[in-house]
Parts: structure tokens; sequence; C-alpha cells
């Protein structure tokens, strides 16, 4: 059976831009705290930890830097500052796994240097902008 860490390591490494390499050492020491403290030590943190695995273009802000920070909080025994809490308190849910997936794929295809679906045909572009125009009149 595949441990929790395994598995979130696993959830990394089907990340694009290397983001084992980034993450790594904040899961490890997530999941150290976690082991030795108990769940109830990282509940407040959790919600920014759900991120950690969400493509970096979805984030609101830099996740990471600030899951170090408060994992440094949480495993020194110290809560986190005011301005944390209502950071952590307003950040939304990560997006749904649908929606993860499809921009996971795209920063993949965005690290092989495949970027044509990002560039616009002449085509492409008239096409929009017609129905924009169309959109426009009828308003």
């Amino acid at each position: 059976m595949i441990s929790p860490l395994q598995h979130d390591l696993s959830r990394l490494d089907s990340l694009a831009f290397h983001r084992r390499e980034g993450s790594e050492p904040a899961v490890r020491r997530y999941h150290e705290i976690r082991r030795s403290k108990g769940a109830a030590a990282v509940e407040v943190i959790e919600s920014l930890y759900r991120w950690i695995f969400v493509p970096v273009s979805l984030w609101p802000f830099n996740i990471h830097d600030v899951f170090a920070t408060c994992l440094a909080r949480v495993a020194a025994g110290k809560i986190l500052d005011k301005a944390m809490r209502l950071l952590l308190e307003i950040l939304p849910e990560p997006p749904a796994e649908a929606v993860c997936s499809i921009v996971a794929q795209h920063e993949h295809d965005v690290q092989r240097g495949q970027y044509e679906g990002l560039v616009s045909t002449t085509a492409k572009f008239d096409t929009t902008e017609t129905r924009a125009a169309t959109v426009t009149t009828r308003a």
C-alpha cells in the first residue's frame, strides 16, 4: 500500500515545471509534522496544502512561499499572525480536479514548447471578432 507521502509526491510528479523538485521538501516536512504532532497541528494550513497540487497557472498568489512560511510557524509551535489567518480564511477551495487536469495539460504543453494551441490564426481571430461584433450589436 502506498503511503500518504508517496501519494502526494506522485501527484507532484504529474505536474509541469519540475514541481516535485521545488515542493518536495515542504511536502515531506508537512507529512513529518502531521505524523509527529498529529493532524490537528496542520489543520490550520490544510486548505493551503491542497493548493500545492494545483497547477501554478491557477494559483491566486505564490502558494509555495506562503505555505513554507506557515509550515515553519506550525513546526515551531507558533500560531499564525492575524494577516496570515485572514489570508487563509479568504483563500477559496482549490479548483475542481477536471479544471486542474485541463490546465495541467496546458502547462505540460507549454513546458514542452508546444504553443500551437495558444497562437491564434487569422481564421480563428476573424471568427471570434465576428461573433463578438454580433453579440455587441444585439446588446
